[in-house]
């Protein structure tokens, strides 16, 4: 019994210590576990292969066929009317909305009324030069009149040529309430509704077209790698998560201004301040794989 009691004294004495060694022991595991080396992540879709010994990466944006069109309103107002959907076919100069008309109707036959009242006055002082002007004795009539008549029927025409340039304005206005189509295309997008009030500067365009049976390719090159890019070379695009399809492009144009980058992925190796050069190619859809504006 005496044993005991020595042993379990001296256990109880050296607890600090076996939890010292204890704790040491844990942190060591913790820190070899931390520091220990991750298996290397397989991409879930393989990344595209460069097919080309020389070649510049770029991303891109599809566009429609010379590019997207947003078409805007001549006049801000209440949108009266809508005439087309998306992916509805328009002609060239096709009604695509209208801006509520009731106003400018209204101003129409007020100045219809004005050129109809200047007419009626032109026409009553021009009988009254003529019927002056007409009287053979000059003794009659002094000459400070016929002037004084002269000058009115003068007037009175220039009013009435006011008149009828105010009345034209205001009719081109009313059919510029009807936007049309600038060209032919694709209704790609549409930003409004009828009874919605559409201002000259809108955070988006009211109707957005495009040549939907030819796309192109916007491709942004770092401006580091501007001076490397040559006209007419191959170049061959890949859809995102397809690295499989080889899409062929066909060389357009270099835009000679290089901008501030817009479309920023979010990568931490990436610069706000990143200047691009626009390079532009052409391709047709492919049949088997669906590519969107």
């Amino acid at each position: 019994m005496v044993k005991f009691l020595k042993w379990f004294l001296m256990f109880k004495r050296l607890i600090p210590l076996y939890i010292a060694i204890f704790g040491i022991i844990s942190a060591l595991l913790v820190v070899q576990k931390m520091m220990a080396t991750l298996p290397e992540a397989k991409p879930i879709v393989p990344p595209s292969a460069n097919p080309y010994c020389k070649a510049i990466a770029a991303s891109g944006i599809v566009e429609a066929c010379h590019e997207n069109v947003p078409v805007g309103t001549h006049v801000p107002g209440i949108v009266k009317k809508v005439y087309v959907s998306v992916w509805q076919e328009v002609e060239e100069n096709e009604p695509l909305f209208q801006i509520d008309t009731q106003e400018i109707v209204s101003q129409i036959e007020i100045d219809r009324a004005r050129l109809k009242v200047a007419e009626a006055k032109l026409a009553r002082l021009q009988d009254q030069f003529d019927r002056i002007n007409s009287i053979k004795d000059p003794r009659a009539v002094s000459g400070e009149t016929i002037k004084t008549k002269e000058f009115d029927v003068l007037v009175a025409t220039e009013e009435v040529a006011l008149a009828a340039n105010e009345l034209k304005h205001k009719e081109i206005q009313l059919q510029r309430m009807t936007v049309l189509a600038p060209r032919k295309g694709v209704v790609i997008q549409k930003n409004i509704k009828e009874g919605e009030y559409l201002s000259f500067t809108p955070r988006e365009p009211a109707i957005l077209l495009g040549q939907l049976h030819e796309l192109q390719v916007r491709a942004d090159v770092d401006e580091q790698n501007a001076c490397r890019v040559i006209a007419n070379t191959a170049a061959v695009a890949y859809p995102k998560n397809r690295p499989d399809l080889k899409i062929p492009l066909e060389f357009v144009r270099i835009e000679p201004y290089v901008l501030p980058k817009k479309s920023l992925t979010g990568l931490s190796d990436e610069r706000v301040d990143t200047r691009v050069l626009q390079v532009i190619y052409r391709l047709k859809p492919p049949e088997d794989f669906p590519l969107y504006v």
